[in-house]
C-alpha cells in the first residue's frame, strides 16, 4: 500500500509541477512586450501548454482507477471536494478553449485577453491549493500514520 501511495503521489507531484510550470510560462507570456500579433501568438502558445498540462492532470486524477476513484472508495466523505475539483477542471478547460479561440482570431483586445488569462491563472492557483488540501485530508487523515 505504501508503495502504491508513493507512486501515486510521485505522479501527482509531476503533474502538479507541469501545470505550475505551464501557468508560470503563461504569466511570463502575458507580461511580455511586442506588437499585438506577436503577443497573441506567444500567449496562444502558452495557453495551449496550460491546456496540455491540465489535460494530463485530469487524465491522472479522473481516469478509471485514478486518484479520485481511490479517494471515493476509501473516503466518500470527500465526495463534495472531488465534485468541486471536477467542476473546476471543466471550467478551466472551457476558459482555455475560449481564450484560444479569441487569441487565434484576434477577436478581443489585448487587454481583455490579458485579463482572461489572469483569471485563468487565478483559477489554476486556487485549484492547485484545493487539490493539495484534498490530498492532505485523504492521506493524512485516512492513510497517514496515527500518532
Amino acid at each position: 500500500m505504501a508503495d502504491d501511495a508513493d507512486s501515486t503521489l510521485g505522479r501527482l507531484k509531476e503533474r502538479r509541477e507541469q501545470l505550475g510550470e505551464a501557468a508560470d510560462d503563461l504569466e511570463r507570456a502575458i507580461t511580455g512586450a511586442g506588437d499585438a500579433d506577436a503577443w497573441r501568438a506567444n500567449v496562444r502558445s502558452a495557453v495551449a501548454r496550460v491546456g496540455d498540462a491540465l489535460d494530463g492532470h485530469v487524465r491522472e486524477v479522473e481516469s478509471e482507477g485514478g486518484l479520485y476513484d481511490e479517494i471515493m472508495a476509501s473516503s466518500p466523505r470527500l465526495a463534495h471536494d472531488i465534485d468541486r475539483l471536477r467542476a473546476e477542471h471543466e471550467a478551466m478547460a472551457q476558459k482555455i478553449t475560449e481564450l484560444s479561440g479569441a487569441l487565434e482570431g484576434g477577436m478581443v483586445p489585448v487587454e481583455d485577453a490579458r485579463e482572461g488569462c489572469l483569471m485563468l491563472l487565478i483559477d489554476i492557483s486556487r485549484h492547485r491549493h484545493r487539490g493539495a488540501d484534498l490530498l492532505w485530508e485523504f492521506y493524512d487523515v485516512d492513510i497517514g500514520p496515527s500518532d
